[in-house]
């Protein structure tokens, strides 16, 4: 089995890789303080030329039974230490499984054929305009 960490970074590389394709600029490990790191800060301007920025942050999860218990504890908490919208994308297992916020989803670009991605249930995402 991989070690978590690097499962994590693969979904970190593959997320970014995905939003890039949707003309996102993306940086990866960016710390906002010497104890808040986002794995991802993606912008865009929209065609209005309003900037759309956003984090994502990746978590490994040992089930995706795991999953809405503390992510839904963690977003609020950390969208107000970023300042921003947060969306999460978490690797289940043994990293055959990607798991993202559906509004996370509608923001990157890739093909059912490349990767296999479900959603979180429910989509408790930030609200992106």
């Amino acid at each position: 089995m991989k070690n978590q960490y690097d499962l994590e970074q693969f979904a970190i590389s593959l997320i970014s890789l995905t939003l890039t394709r949707n003309n996102y600029l993306t940086q990866k490990n960016v710390r906002f303080d010497p104890e808040l790191v986002a794995d991802i800060v993606a912008r865009k301007r929209n065609g209005v030329g309003v900037l759309e920025t956003f984090v994502v942050v990746t978590r490994w999860l040992p089930s995706k039974e795991d999953v809405d218990k503390q992510l839904t504890e963690a977003r609020a908490d950390l969208e107000e230490k970023f300042g921003l919208p947060v969306f999460f994308a978490c690797v289940i297992g043994e990293g055959k499984q990607l798991v993202v916020d559906a509004s996370l989803n509608q923001k990157m670009l890739y093909s059912p054929k490349e990767i296999t991605v479900t959603f979180l249930e429910p989509d408790n995402s930030a609200a992106v305009p």
